[in-house]
Order: C-alpha cells, then sequence, then structure tokens
C-alpha cells in the first residue's frame, strides 16, 4: 500500500512547476483543489492525480468556458435565435427559435453544433390531437379521448367493428392493429371452455372462466377428479398425471421395442422387459454364448461387448504388450513369479521400511530390483538385487533409465540425490 503524500511535498510539487496551491490541507489524490496556474490564471481547481499528468487549467488546454456571447452569436450566425439569458454548460438545454420558425424547442449546444436542429426540421413534428383523430376518422373508427399525450400511450377507441371497449397505441394502431374481436384474439366464455371439456370427455368443475393461463379443476377422462390445469395446455392434449405416466410407459414400449431389436440386429438377446434409460444396466446374451452378463445401451452402441469377449480382444497379439520375441514357456513362466511377494517383504524389512535415498516411511514404498526383472530371472528373488524405494524415486528413475536397467545405473542415481554408491 502507498503512502500518503504530505501536504508540504505536495505544495512543494505546485511551486517547482511555477504554481502556487490555495488550499492549507491535502486530503488525497482525487481531490479537487484551487491553485494559480503558471499562465497567470488564478480561478482553477486540480486534482493532484491530473495536475501530475501534466494537465493544466482550461486557458492552457484551449478549453475555456464559452461566453454567453459566444453561444448566443452561433445560434445567431446560424439563422437561429437563442432565447435563453445565459449559458451553463455544452450539455444543458436551451429553448431557441429555429431557422424554420419553430419557436418550441429545445436544444443543447453541444447537440447544435453538431448540426442537429428541432423536430420539424427532421419529419419528427409531434402530431396534433386533430390530426390522431382524423387519422382513426379515415379508418372508420373513432377516437374516444380528449388528447393525445405521444405514440406509445394507449387510448380508448371504437373499432370499425363496433366494439367500443379497446385501448391501442398509435404507434400500434398505425401499424395496422386492431381490437382483439378483430385480430380473432377474442376472449373465451366459459360456456365455450365448459362445452371444450365435454367435447373430449371432461367435465369442468369450475363456475367461472378467467384466463387461458389460469388453473381450473376437472374431472380427467380417465376417471381422475383430483386434478388442475391450464386451459392452453387442456387445448394442446395434456390431461392429468396418470394419464402422463401412461404415456410415458406408451413410450418406453414403443423405445423398448427399437432396443430389443438393436441387441438381435447384432446376434445378441437382450433378457429385460422394459427399457428405463441409455445407462441402465441389462441383463443380455452375448453374442459369444455368454448368457451371465450385463451392460448399458450406451456402452452396447459404442461396441463393448461381455467380459471374455473383452479378454479375447485384448490378450495374445492383440495387445499391446505383446513381445513376438518370447516363446510359448516364457510366456508362461512370465506370468506369475513364485516367491516374488515374500522377496518384497523380506526387502522391506531389510531396510525397515524406509526409502533408502530419502528416509520417507510414509506413502507408497516400492521394492525396487536393482538388475532388471526381466533378464535376470535367477536374480528376480533375490534380497540382495532389491532396494526400497519411495513412489516419487521409483518413477524419477525409471523415468531417467526406463526398464532395462543396472547395478552402475542404480549407483549414479544414488550419488546424484545422496552422494553414496551401493558395495
Amino acid at each position: 500500500m502507498s503512502k500518503k503524500l504530505t501536504f508540504e511535498f505536495v505544495q512543494q510539487y505546485f511551486e517547482d512547476h511555477n504554481c502556487e496551491l490555495y488550499e492549507k490541507e491535502y486530503i488525497n489524490n482525487h481531490t479537487l483543489m484551487r491553485y494559480r496556474c503558471d499562465c497567470g490564471n488564478k480561478e482553477c481547481k486540480i486534482r493532484f492525480n491530473d495536475f501530475k499528468k501534466g494537465i493544466r487549467c482550461m486557458e492552457c488546454s484551449g478549453r475555456e468556458k464559452l461566453t454567453f456571447e459566444y453561444v448566443y452569436n452561433y445560434f445567431k450566425e446560424h439563422d437561429c435565435k437563442l432565447l435563453e439569458k445565459e449559458y451553463i454548460n455544452n450539455h444543458t438545454l436551451m429553448e431557441y427559435e429555429c431557422n424554420c420558425g419553430n419557436s418550441d424547442c429545445k436544444i443543447s449546444f453541444a447537440s447544435f453544433r453538431q448540426g442537429q436542429r428541432c423536430m420539424e426540421c427532421y419529419g419528427n413534428k409531434k402530431l396534433t390531437f386533430k390530426e390522431v383523430k382524423k387519422y382513426f376518422e379515415d379508418r372508420d373508427c373513432e377516437l374516444l379521448v380528449t388528447e393525445y399525450i405521444n405514440n406509445s400511450t394507449r387510448m380508448e377507441y371504437e373499432c370499425k367493428c363496433g366494439n367500443s371497449d379497446c385501448k391501442i397505441s398509435f404507434s400500434k394502431f398505425k401499424q395496422g392493429q386492431r381490437c382483439i374481436e378483430c385480430s380473432g384474439c377474442k376472449k373465451l366464455t366459459f360456456k365455450y371452455v365448459k362445452q371444450y371439456f365435454e367435447d373430449h370427455d371432461c367435465e369442468l368443475f369450475e363456475t367461472e372462466y378467467i384466463n387461458n393461463s389460469t388453473l381450473m379443476r376437472y374431472r380427467c377422462d380417465c376417471g381422475n377428479t383430483d386434478c388442475k390445469i391450464i386451459f392452453s395446455s387442456f387445448k394442446q392434449g395434456h390431461r392429468c398425471k396418470k394419464c402422463g405416466y401412461k404415456k410415458v410407459a406408451q413410450k418406453r414400449k414403443l423405445i423398448f421395442k427399437g432396443v430389443k431389436k438393436y441387441f438381435e440386429d447384432r446376434d445378441c438377446e437382450l433378457f429385460e422387459t422394459e427399457y428405463i434409460n441409455n445407462k441402465t444396466l441389462m441383463k443380455y446374451r452375448c453374442d459369444c454364448g455368454n448368457t451371465n452378463c450385463k451392460i448399458t445401451f450406451n456402452k452396447f452402441k459404442n461396441g463393448q461387448r461381455c467380459n471374455k469377449c473383452w479378454i479375447e480382444r485384448n490378450s495374445g497379439k492383440n495387445n499391446g504388450n505383446y513381445d513376438p520375441d518370447l516363446t510359448d514357456e516364457e510366456r508362461e513362466k512370465g506370468r506369475s513369479c513364485p516367491g516374488l511377494g515374500r522377496w518384497r517383504k523380506d526387502v522391506c524389512e531389510r531396510d525397515n521400511n524406509t526409502c533408502q535415498i530419502c528416509g520417507e516411511v510414509e506413502g507408497i514404498l516400492c521394492a525396487h530390483h536393482i538388475e532388471a526383472y526381466k533378464p535376470n530371472k535367477e536374480l528376480r528373488t533375490v534380497v540382495s538385487n532389491g532396494i526400497l524405494l519411495c513412489e516419487k524415486h521409483h518413477i524419477e528413475f525409471h523415468s531417467k533409465y526406463g526398464y532395462d536397467c543396472h547395478r552402475e545405473q542404480l549407483n549414479e542415481f544414488l550419488i546424484a540425490e545422496k552422494q553414496f554408491i551401493l558395495v
């Protein structure tokens, strides 16, 4: 956090730049302070943050506040007349008489200099009540209000269809919109709604109809009397929850037939009687003949099958670690090495369950073969051919030297890590 500047430092900074600070205290970097500028202007204020950036008074920057006389003459030069008696700033609205003769208009000086003028000059003159009323009459409608406010205010009127209970904004009227009856969106009657329910073998329990989105009690065609629905949903074919569950069950039956056929097309047989979803395990008979297996439909579509099929696909030559140079006897022996578990325990006991490099006793400890495991069959279970390392150093060693390693490489690694070698 930066240290707050002292008043003495700020005052001296102004003096060093040929200015004079009139304040008696310094508050912060963003507080306006009165000062005399190096140009001689005494009526100016500035923040110390701006002063350090080289900013000075408006006279120095050529942005001196405009006078009323200058603004008045500017309007006059452009054939307009300013009706104000004072000028505040560039963005304050001022009354003026436009060069088109319109005297009921306001504008800011910034907008005036950009070439903007009154609404009449732009063709956006505010409509009078008489003009709006005549517009309605020309289209066989009658305006029932006595004043016109703006384009977006709703007004009562009598439509050409005879409906007098309607409102509309002038902007929508010009777009061709009319009353609800003309648009075919007339509010439905209770009799119509009640009859609609009866025509669909249902019974409405309500005594009035409010609108399309209000819940109403009714008896469903399935016999369920404890249900509610809005009329818009009823028209779309929705019914009670019981009917909804039946529809879902019917859909699942249709889906189940498709899933069952999918299994059959791939020489498999589905044992289930229903389909729930894409991630539910299902019993089936695999194309290999295995009947004790389960799978999700998602995995089945991806080509996965039972465990037996997976073993066949990933064993022998299909396995990524397959070594073609090994004989069948070597493969058989390589699958399991008798005494390997005992060898690991003996190495751990000899090394006191401690990493021989960093001394770690917690975490994962690995019994490492000094002479490589694969080519040295006779040394695989010899305790003197093992050393206990933590997981970190075990990974680092094999990352550096690989798995066809020997004693000299381990000594090199030990010297680099702990400055000792194996005898």
